[in-house]
């Protein structure tokens, strides 16, 4: 890893040195973020929790984060640092990065952040995001991206399985229709590699909409004997995520839909459905947002180490379904947000004591 920072840095120089189209310009951009949130779960007593999100579920302390992009013609490089709470900081999505023949390659090198063959929906598929490695993109014609990322870490002690890890991507746009994706997640250890697809409509004014797919854990076990044994990370699957908004001021409407099918013998399918809606009035937006889990895995405690089960058609029954609901108000201060809410659910309907309440208030400082 000490030579990957070696060859980051001299290439940066010679961007600095060679690089003559444009003024060098280093720009600076930054947030602190994060959440109060009062928590009851079950019969638990309620307790204040410090996150970094309004979403339910984040219990890291609150992050400030600065992000930092130096420019110098056809090079440069990105760094981004931050801490949460107590912790270090810590450099994330830092990179040198460099374009060469016009545009038509670019490279980077460092903990990259890498998404021009993802997938655009909620579920991002193929995103590259704080990796070690390099990566090169090639953009043949201004329709057409595609491109590789090789991993380097300390994690692979033969370069074969660096090479194992490969992720490949495309992404093809029509003018008026919309954006194709599609790649591949290599994987060293045996049957979890991945492909997706995705497609992002543009063709509709006012409307945002993806569709992404995933067959995961390609090759993997499929005997229902074996379903318990196997953590839902090890187990072959089919997934489908639709992503849909539409907005007309002062309205917005939306929903987002996960379907998942593991390939072992009689697996319950998943499935979690999220309608929402926002209305806003100047800097003050009201909000709520439903989501209904149809249960097809179990988290077997609160070890975030023990793996989740996948559930058999039969077990799903006595686990049962979940839902939350999130109704907030946002005020937009300038470059500011202050959200006021609360999520109210129920992880398993037939398991006592998975019902909560979570009020948080949520701020935002970009500078």
């Amino acid at each position: 890893m000490k030579k990957l920072f070696v060859l980051l840095l001299a290439l940066s120089c010679v961007g600095f040195v060679f690089a003559e189209d444009a003024a060098p310009a280093l720009k600076l951009t930054g947030k602190i973020y994060g959440a109060i949130d009062v928590v009851k779960a079950g019969e638990e007593d309620a307790q204040i929790v410090m996150g970094r999100s309004a979403d339910s579920g984040y219990e890291e302390a609150w992050r400030t984060r600065i992000n930092g992009a130096y420019t110098d013609g056809d090079y440069g490089m990105n760094f981004r640092l931050q801490a949460g709470g107590s912790t270090a900081p810590t450099f994330t999505r830092t990179f040198a990065w460099a374009n060469f023949f016009g545009g038509m390659l670019n490279v980077k090198a460092g903990y990259l952040y890498e998404g021009g063959w993802m997938t655009q929906g909620d579920a991002a598929f193929g995103e590259i995001d704080s990796k070690g490695g390099f990566s090169l993109s090639l953009k043949p014609v201004e329709a057409l991206t595609a491109g590789a990322y090789v991993p380097v870490t300390t994690t692979y002690a033969l370069l074969e399985d660096a090479f194992k890890n490969i992720q490949l991507g495309a992404a093809y746009s029509v003018e008026g229709i919309g954006d194709f994706e599609a790649g591949y997640l290599g994987s060293a250890i045996d049957d979890q590699s991945d492909i997706f697809v995705g497609f992002n409509l543009t063709a509709v004014e006012n409307l945002s909409a993806q569709v992404e797919f995933m067959l995961g854990n390609l090759g993997a076990e499929t005997d229902i004997a074996k379903i318990v044994a196997y953590d839902v990370d090890t187990l072959g699957f089919y997934q489908i995520v639709e992503t849909v908004e539409y907005a007309m001021e002062p309205l917005t409407v939306g929903f987002i839909g996960y379907q998942t099918l593991y390939t072992a013998d009689d697996a319950a399918l998943g499935m979690s459905l999220n309608p929402y809606v926002e209305y806003a009035m100047g800097t003050v937006s009201l909000g709520l947002d439903f989501v209904y889990n149809i249960v097809n895995s179990l988290d077997q405690d609160d070890d975030s180490d023990t793996p989740d089960i996948v559930l058999t058609e039969d077990m799903a029954e006595n686990v049962g379904n979940g839902y939350e609901i999130t109704p907030y108000v946002a005020f937009a201060l300038g470059n500011n947000t202050l959200k006021v809410g609360a999520h109210i659910g129920e992880k398993y309907a037939e398991i006592d004591d998975t019902n909560y309440t979570e009020a948080f208030a949520y701020f935002e400082w970009a500078f």
